[in-house]
């Protein structure tokens, strides 16, 4: 799965030309909170039914990644808190299940 599918199909505009699986191995190189690879394996994750929906979506997986540079805000309407890459690393690693 995380083999065959280009980063920017689930999260557009980002590391255009790589898989999923390539983004994860990069190591921060490109990425250096690795925010890339935690999102990657956090989509993985969902498509192997390994993380609950109600905790974890693809839609906030997609809003993530869309504020990556601007912020995420993980309340929605809320304008605080807001989450950079760091936080969003934070939070991803608790939902692996691995």
């Amino acid at each position: 799965m995380a083999r065959n599918t280009l980063f920017s199909t689930p999260f557009p505009g980002g590391f255009l030309g790589k898989t999923i699986e390539q983004v994860i191995i990069e190591n921060g190189t490109q990425d250096p909170q690795q925010l890339g690879a935690h999102l990657g394996a956090a989509w993985c994750n969902l498509q192997m039914g390994w993380v609950d929906a109600s905790v974890l979506s693809l839609e906030v997986l997609e809003k993530m990644w869309a504020g990556r540079i601007s912020g995420y805000y993980p309340i929605d309407g809320a304008l605080l808190p807001v989450w950079g890459p760091t936080d969003i690393v934070t939070y991803l690693k608790t939902t692996m299940p691995l």
